[in-house]
């Protein structure tokens, strides 16, 4: 026979997993720390614009962008985008 207490379902556990003693949460996977809702779904949204962008660049130009290069593309994109087609004839370029 069990406890009232015993009772707890498997979401109240993993709620009470995911809270700190200060009384904010924590995602697990990421190991990111927020207070309030708003917190989170603003860092989910940036988790999910860089994860868009790696896979892109990875799609459509062939290129893996490591986590602390993702500043550089974020601000040179247009230009590593012209230069694309002619990175092969640069790479050719002997300089003296």
């Amino acid at each position: 026979m069990k406890n009232n207490d015993e009772e707890i379902t498997n979401e109240e556990i993993t709620y009470e997993i995911a809270k700190h003693p200060d009384g904010s949460f924590v995602d697990k996977r990421r190991k990111y720390d927020y207070k309030t809702e708003e917190e989170r779904l603003a860092i989910r949204r940036e988790y999910d614009r860089i994860l868009k962008m790696k896979l892109v660049w990875k799609k459509n130009y062939g290129i893996n962008i490591k986590d602390e290069q993702i500043d550089f593309f974020t601000e040179h994109r247009l230009l590593i985008k012209k230069v694309l087609p002619i990175l092969v004839e640069l790479k050719q370029i002997e300089f003296i």
